[in-house]
């Protein structure tokens, strides 16, 4: 199967289709390929309800959903402030680093509360669990060497864009070691253009 990544990266486009609805669509008229949202800010949205929309597209397409997410770029605040998610800016880091903890405990299946920083989900129902359940795969993207860590920590994959092959040689090999440490397979290097 191949895959179709939906661009969600406003500085590259003058106009755009919201991503997961062009998902759902293309995930119904193309019942063979697999589907990567590149990239959704969380802290843009929020988690518990993107969570849902991946969670409920993943099980309409029979668990062909590629999560790609990110933190967005340094020079991004206006779109924040425009999203009313101008407070989330300084802690997007934290904030997508929670999702994957929030995430991986929806999809899961698990009911137990969960307490982070920014969400507390004492009682909740979360079905259907997406067929991928707890090894729903989440991608990361960024440039930084806090995205490349978190790559290496929380995600299945790595989501690049604007790296010459050179760059990602020089710093692949520090996620592939961020991976082993903390006892995570091998991620995934996808890329786009």
């Amino acid at each position: 199967a191949g895959q179709f990544y939906v661009d969600y990266n406003f500085a590259e486009h003058e106009w755009m289709f919201e991503s997961l609805l062009s998902m759902m669509y293309i995930g119904a008229r193309h019942p063979d390929i697999l589907l990567g949202l590149g990239v959704a800010v969380p802290a843009l949205r929020d988690a518990p309800q993107l969570g849902k929309m991946l969670a409920t597209l993943d099980t309409l397409t029979g668990g062909r959903v590629i999560a790609g997410v990110g933190v967005g770029d340094e020079e991004d605040y206006l779109e924040f402030e425009n999203c009313g998610k101008a407070d989330r800016f300084h802690v997007r880091g934290k904030y997508l680093d929670e999702t994957f903890a929030l995430w991986r405990h929806l999809f899961s299946g698990r009911t137990d509360p969960f307490e982070g920083k920014f969400h507390r989900l004492t009682d909740f129902t979360f079905l259907p669990l997406p067929p991928q359940g707890g090894n729903f795969r989440i991608y990361a993207s960024g440039r930084s060497d806090r995205g490349f860590a978190r790559v290496g920590k929380l995600a299945d994959g790595y989501l690049g864009s604007r790296w010459s092959p050179e760059q990602f040689a020089k710093k692949w090999p520090e996620v592939l070691e961020s991976a082993a440490a903390n006892g995570r397979p091998k991620p995934y290097l996808a890329t786009r253009v």
